[in-house]
């Protein structure tokens, strides 16, 4: 079944890690006491993660790093809003995980965060995707989507076409 998601063609994930911002990436070194090299993979993998939110609708969870780099982004407001309608078409508004649900929900999240993370960005994820104190077995190695899991087949038109199963 394929169908289709209204982004601007300009989504393509290259085009979403080529966005810079220097106020974002400064923040970054100065709360985590790392290198530039480092704050700009973390924020590199934050818009990978946001890029997850804008095509699947299952409930997904950031890591710990990314979800902190993704709070500071949103400190620029504007900025942020702009790339999200830009990139995505629309906000991509952060909801926090309610911690009266069952911890089992929120394995789910983390599940489904690292199988599409695998899915789309291969398997040799950055060690800003461990998820420190969760145990979490996704059985994921990247070759094979997990059936929620909506595969871009093209760009057509200025939008881009996903494939779902």
């Amino acid at each position: 079944m394929t169908s289709t998601i209204p982004f601007p063609a300009n989504t393509a994930l290259n085009k979403i890690t080529d966005y810079e911002h220097r106020g974002v990436t400064s923040r970054i070194m100065r709360s985590f006491d790392i290198s530039h090299s480092e704050a700009r993979e973390l924020f590199d993998d934050t818009k990978r993660f946001l890029f997850l939110a804008a095509i699947t609708g299952e409930k997904i969870s950031p890591s710990k790093p990314i979800d902190e780099a993704w709070h500071i982004f949103l400190l620029f407001t504007k900025d942020y809003s702009d790339f999200c309608v830009r990139y995505f078409g629309q906000m991509i508004h952060h909801h926090p995980f309610d911690e009266s649900e069952p911890k089992e929900n929120k394995m789910n999240n983390i599940d489904m965060t690292l199988q599409l993370a695998r899915f789309h960005f291969g398997s040799s994820l950055s060690k800003n995707w461990e998820f420190l104190g969760a145990e979490s077995d996704t059985g994921c190695n990247g070759d094979a989507p997990p059936t929620c899991c909506p595969e871009i087949t093209r760009i057509e038109s200025g939008q881009i076409l996903l494939t779902t199963s």
